[in-house]
């Protein structure tokens, strides 16, 4: 008989320690059954992925409570998920504080309450972020890459944002893209090609994602009309014929006083 506390001493990994359960045996005490003793799940996860549906690695986030103390920093593994371990029970913010090289910071905050209502979901929650990033192959007509042809990068009204060279790969990056619709175009290309009116377009958005395979914008060669004659042959052939003619004007002349 009296008053007793039933206290969990050690919870299953991954879970918090549930309240004490308070028993008073008296007189009338009756045994009440059995009591459920529920822990709170300590833990949250996350999947990250960019816009292709593709885990990425390498994103950190920042863990804090509602008074903005920060509690840790968690980092996407290779398969992009994210574990958020030993939270007590309380109100927390996680948010994204350092993007995977090649992507913009994504701008979503995850609110996670820990409380007797909270359950780990059987399908977790996804953050998504967008490529900063686009590259595409200059070549010839037959496939190969030309080197040193210039572009220029706009955005949508027209302003000029940046002069670009293709590589000896024949390949074009641009980098740094915040969101937004960019205008690409061919500037100069090499000599003995004829320089392509052909834009590229592409919008940075959430429905941005990045292709397998590369773009590629071709140059074709300057057709040539004819055969081409050095000067000296020309003028000698265009002194010929003045000759020529000069001779046949005094023989018709020449006639002409024998008649």
């Amino acid at each position: 008989m009296g008053d007793w506390i039933i206290r969990e001493t050690k919870a299953p990994e991954g879970y918090n320690v549930v309240s004490d359960v308070s028993v008073h045996v008296g007189f009338d005490w009756q045994n009440p059954g059995i009591i459920k003793c529920i822990d709170i799940p300590d833990h949250y996860e996350f999947a990250k992925k960019d816009t292709a549906g593709n885990p990425l690695a390498g994103a950190e986030f920042t863990v804090t409570s509602l008074t903005g103390e920060i509690i840790g920093v968690v980092t996407s593994d290779i398969n992009g998920i994210v574990h958020v371990m030993g939270l007590k029970p309380g109100v927390y913010r996680i948010a994204e504080t350092k993007a995977p090289d090649g992507y913009l910071l994504s701008e979503d905050v995850i609110t996670v309450e820990i409380d007797e209502t909270y359950y780990i979901r059987d399908e977790m929650k996804t953050i998504v972020n967008i490529p900063n990033h686009y590259e595409f192959m200059k070549v010839d007509n037959s496939g190969n890459p030309m080197q040193g042809v210039k572009f220029t990068l706009e955005n949508s009204e027209g302003v000029l944002l940046g002069e670009y060279v293709s590589g000896a790969d024949g390949v074009v990056r641009i980098t740094d893209l915040q969101k937004g619709r960019y205008v690409i175009r061919e500037t100069q290309t090499l000599e003995g090609y004829v320089k392509t009116e052909e834009v590229i377009v592409i919008e940075i958005d959430e429905n941005y994602t990045l292709q397998n395979e590369m773009f590629r914008m071709i140059n074709y060669p300057v057709i040539k009309t004819g055969t081409e004659i050095k000067k000296p042959y020309l003028w000698y052939g265009v002194g010929m014929f003045v000759i020529a003619l000069a001779a046949g004007v005094v023989l018709v002349v020449k006639k002409r006083k024998k008649e």
